[in-house]
């Protein structure tokens, strides 16, 4: 079966919009009040600023959720949200807080969804889930009336392993939610059904002077979405003093492909292929050297390109099939038989481009016997040279007289121009 032309064509520029692989991202508690000025969250907007091609999920939490059901945020949130979805950078994402053990999850996504479009979250978080399997029936109904009030991300923290039912919910699942010194890769499920690129972890209580390159760069290598250190105990208070350093380490890791997609399709995804896979501890050793030089890239780059010049090429070839559809030459004669003598006849034009109209008639068809003719050329030839019909009306079978009224149409059946 062949695809029209523009199909193919669609489906390149499609891919050249794709993003290529993308490395891992901050997700960030902003558990705390930007107040009228955004003053308090003002570092965080510098650093946002500064790493265009850095994922960042920021949580808002103004009042343990969004506030009194139904309610617009403080003035702070109107005037601040919007800087966190920076237009200098297109990967930053605001989710909305809600926490289950409230007891109003659905109206506080729908306190959300009523607010402006100017400070609205993107996307929806929710808190100390239990994950379970019996629950899962629960979690899908809050899952599916966030995505119908129009938000587009959907997030939960489980604290720890989540049944696999829950990944398909979701687009990030929270699976670590604990101390640093306790933390080990092998803890987290990678499977097929519970792919590491929609889980993300949270470390608390890290040394300020421990770096955690190696960490991360292990992490980015296992294809893990998401990650927040820091060296507080809880998510409020403000940023950890290591949090322009921690997002540094976390932009360099970006550019590190993970090593399971190195042999597979290329893509964090495919790091899920293996039902139970061998996962390295937080050890230096096991992870990739933080001076490994970039090549995402490059090799983004030029596929991009290759990708590019693919359109064209397809384009190119689509423009002149169209020209040689409509520039062919016509036939030179098109006969009609009927099933008796006519002295005269008309021959009727409607091209594929508008079925069903009358666009034009040639009063001076060649009329012999039971044959009816019309010229390809000349004053008597069809309008249009573009595929279409040609019908055949006469006053009668005999067409001894005057012309037919248009419709009263001969034998044989409409012939189809399929010239290309």
């Amino acid at each position: 079966m062949k695809l029209p032309c523009w199909v193919l064509s669609g489906c390149v520029w499609a891919l050249s919009l794709a993003p290529c692989i993308r490395g891992l991202a901050a997700i960030v508690p902003l558990y705390w009040d930007p107040d009228s000025t955004c003053a308090r969250w003002n570092s965080y907007f510098t650093i946002i600023d500064a790493h265009p091609s850095t994922t960042f999920y920021t949580i808002i939490n103004p009042n343990q959720g969004p506030g009194v059901n139904g309610s617009q945020p403080r003035s702070g949130y109107q005037a601040c949200v919007q800087s966190l979805r920076p237009a200098a950078n297109p990967n930053a994402i605001v989710l909305g807080y809600v926490d289950i053990r409230v007891g109003t999850v659905v109206a506080d996504i729908d306190t959300y969804a009523g607010w402006e479009t100017t400070y609205r979250p993107n996307g929806i978080f929710l808190d100390n889930v239990t994950a379970t399997a019996d629950a899962v029936d629960t979690y899908s109904v809050y899952i599916s009336h966030a995505k119908a009030q129009g938000f587009t991300f959907t997030a939960l923290n489980a604290g720890g392993a989540a049944d696999a039912a829950y990944f398909p919910l979701v687009d990030l699942i929270n699976t670590y939610d604990s101390a640093y010194s306790s933390f080990k890769a092998s803890s987290l499920s990678n499977a097929t059904s519970t792919p590491l690129s929609k889980q993300s972890v949270w470390l608390f209580d890290a040394s300020t002077s421990t770096s955690d390159t190696s960490l991360l760069n292990q992490l980015g290598s296992l294809g893990v979405a998401a990650v927040f250190i820091t060296n507080a105990t809880s998510t409020g208070g403000g940023l950890p003093p290591n949090f322009s350093a921690f997002v540094n380490n976390v932009a360099s890791v970006q550019e590190i492909v993970p090593s399971s997609t190195r042999s597979s399709t290329g893509s964090q995804a495919s790091s899920t292929q293996s039902t139970t896979s061998s996962i390295p501890t937080n050890s230096s050793s096991a992870s990739p050297s933080s001076h490994s030089k970039p090549t995402a890239p490059i090799v983004g780059g030029v596929l991009g390109g290759l990708v590019l010049i693919l359109g064209l090429v397809l384009v190119a070839v689509c423009m002149r099939r169209r020209n040689r559809a409509t520039s062919g030459p016509a036939p030179e004669m098109v006969p009609f038989q009927t099933e008796a003598s006519m002295t005269s006849a008309t021959l009727h034009w409607v091209p594929n481009s508008s079925p069903g109209a009358e666009v034009s008639s040639s009063p001076g068809a060649v009329v012999t016997g039971k044959r009816a003719f019309i010229s390809g050329a000349g004053s008597t030839s069809p309008q249009s040279p573009s595929p279409g019909t040609v019908f055949l009306s006469a006053a009668s079978e005999t067409a001894s007289g005057s012309q037919a009224e248009v419709g009263d149409y001969l034998n044989p059946p409409p012939y189809s121009d399929s010239r290309s």
